[in-house]
């Protein structure tokens, strides 16, 4: 008996698992492609790469600054990230200005499976993921450089 409930069990978080690296490898593919493309820049990304670049360079991660001007618009959690790739890196460019976004959205994708197979049911929590990933507004969201996916 106890060795059916260890194969039940362990062949549900066989399952879970499966469908999380599903999920994942589905982001990898609809939102990493092509995010240091620079055709299609929208016009608030350049500054957001900005400020991070200059965070990245002076050090300064309290007050977010563009151009050396304070830019207290928006909360500076998204140019934390981008700084600190562009610091791990040693280069800044569009593609690692829209990597925080785009690895947001992937685990965001993995917690509303996880929260919905909680709350609700597996397959409840799967169609509720895939709505969301396919979702126009996410694609978009997901490879620019925009603090609205962090959050």
């Amino acid at each position: 008996m106890t060795s059916r409930v260890a194969n039940l069990a362990f062949g549900l978080r066989d399952r879970v698992s499966a469908h999380v690296i599903a999920l994942a490898l589905y982001g990898v593919v609809a939102f990493l492609p092509e995010l240091g493309q620079e055709v299609d820049l929208a016009n608030r990304e350049a500054r957001h790469a900005e400020i991070a670049r200059e965070m990245a360079a002076t050090g300064q991660f309290l007050v977010p600054r563009v151009c050396g001007e304070l830019y207290p618009d928006k909360a500076p959690l998204f140019n934390w990230t981008a700084s600190l790739l562009f610091r791990l890196t040693g280069r800044a460019d569009y593609f690692l200005t829209r990597l925080p976004s785009a690895l947001s959205a992937i685990a965001v994708l993995a917690a509303v499976y996880l929260l919905g197979r909680r709350w609700f049911s597996a397959p409840a929590a799967l169609i509720a993921a895939v709505v969301w990933g396919t979702s126009p507004l996410v694609a978009l969201w997901a490879r620019q450089s925009r603090s609205d996916m962090l959050l």
